[in-house]
């Protein structure tokens, strides 16, 4: 029974760990802690899978751009995409206005000639 509860907690300490966070000051210095900087630095977030096998840090490229939006990014995103949405809209019924008027146009050039 002990050998259970030895193994269930060593699989649940596993998970307790929280990302590393990794920035430069204004003076150079890198700093390492499990809490982001205080000041507008920008923070590199490490987790496990930025490791290699000796333990060095591997950063990809594009780790900025795979970093989650937030929920203000996602609604500003959202309403970008719905005023572009009827913006498009907004043209198409103007296209179809003019179409409209140069079928009417024609109509009565057409009656016009008859005359």
């Amino acid at each position: 029974m002990k050998n259970y509860l030895a193994i269930v907690l060593l699989l649940l300490c596993t998970n307790a760990f929280s990302a590393t966070s990794k920035w430069v000051d204004e003076n150079g210095s890198v700093h390492y802690s499990d809490l982001p900087p205080l000041s507008n630095v920008e923070a590199t977030i490490l987790r496990p899978d930025n490791y290699d096998s000796t333990g060095d840090v591997k950063l990809s490229e594009g780790s900025a751009a795979n970093k989650p939006k937030t929920i203000y990014e996602r609604v500003a995103e959202l309403k970008k995409q719905q005023e572009e949405q009827e913006a498009a809209d907004k043209a198409q019924q103007v296209q179809a206005g003019i179409d409209a008027k140069q079928v009417s146009c024609n109509g009565a050039k057409g009656n016009l000639r008859m005359s």
